[in-house]
């Protein structure tokens, strides 16, 4: 009788406490997986209905040099318009993916064509998610790169 009520609470013992020692999965890091791909297929197809899913309605996106992006309405048609006046498809490599608590971030490099030239420059973004949604992110780019590969900015050495 011992043992097969032994054998009963062991796979019970199992079930609880693997959720509680972080072996169920990262909620956060899911996200940011969804984020990635919805990315990938907005820019790609133009596809925005990745982004709607996975961002909250009222997202705010603050980026360095420029005004807030505020819904994911906007969101979805900004990157609309970056795509339609791109001569090339635009290209992102993902890398160093973090998640931890509510906030996850993901370092990206960004390949785009300005004329004949193929321009790659890099960014990363911190998310804040709450609810199985992003709710807030953080854009930062390396537009110095890019704004010197244009021909926007111009420096000279001494």
């Amino acid at each position: 009788m011992k043992l097969k009520t032994l054998w009963l609470i062991i796979p019970l013992l199992v079930l609880a406490i693997i959720p509680m020692a972080g072996c169920g999965g990262n909620p956060t890091m899911d996200v940011l997986d969804k984020f990635i791909a919805a990315e990938d297929l907005m820019f790609s197809t133009g596809d925005g209905s990745g982004l709607l899913a996975v961002e909250g309605e009222n997202i705010v996106i603050h980026m360095m040099g420029w005004p807030d992006t505020v819904g994911s309405a906007a969101h979805v048609a900004a990157i609309q318009g970056i795509v339609a006046g791109a001569t090339a498809p635009i290209t992102h490599t993902w890398s160093e993916k973090t998640a931890t608590g509510d906030i996850a971030s993901v370092r990206w490099v960004e390949t785009d064509k300005v004329g004949d030239n193929y321009v790659s420059y890099q960014g990363c973004y911190f998310l804040k998610v709450k609810d199985g949604k992003i709710i807030e992110a953080w854009l930062i780019s390396d537009m110095l790169t890019y704004f010197l590969a244009i021909g926007l900015v111009q420096y000279t050495t001494s």
